[in-house]
């Protein structure tokens, strides 16, 4: 039995031989349809498994690998359309990234003739100005001129009025 044992874990871990029922310690050839396990022959016959149906184990294998396989057609199918929608996924970040890029030049250029547009303008209020204070500091100056010419003259007059009410020759007064 340990000789069986030993052979059957060896064959049992190789998925080809037998593996053992750690109960019985007989090979497990028959698949409980209903507990969906492998049993032996002696586990069979026990009142837990009775009314079950049973398969060889070969058969029970083949019969879950024709459903795994039958699982593989829909689940390639949702691989594909997952890497489709992967690569859909990035060609469309691709265009976001060229279309903020575009657009971001864009902006930057239209920016660009806007602060031409407002340094063309902001010189030409600057010339203006400058322009319209010259005009009017030369007007301003010739007022000025006139100004210090009437202050003169007026003082020149007050002056001249003090000089005679100062005089103390009456004739020259009069005159």
């Amino acid at each position: 039995r340990l000789l069986r044992l030993d052979e059957g874990a060896k064959l049992g871990g190789g998925g080809s031989g037998w593996s053992i029922c750690p109960e019985h310690e007989e090979p497990l050839k028959l698949f409980c349809s209903q507990d969906k396990g492998p049993i032996c022959v002696i586990c069979r016959d026990l009142p837990q498994h009775r009314g079950h149906d049973f398969l060889p184990v070969k058969n029970a294998v083949q019969k879950y690998q024709d459903k795994l396989k039958a699982s593989l057609v829909p689940l390639k199918d949702n691989l594909n359309s997952a890497t489709e929608d992967q690569r859909h996924q990035q060609e469309n970040i691709a265009e976001l990234e060229s279309c903020a890029q575009d657009l971001l030049g864009y902006i930057a250029k239209e920016f660009g003739v806007l602060h031409q547009i407002l340094q063309e303008k902001e010189q030409g209020m600057k010339e203006t100005v400058e322009r319209l204070k010259e005009e009017n500091r030369v007007e301003m100056e010739e007022r000025l001129k006139e100004l210090d010419e009437e202050v003169t003259f007026r003082n020149e007059t007050l002056s001249r009025a003090r000089a005679g009410l100062d005089t103390s020759d009456h004739i020259a007064f009069l005159r």
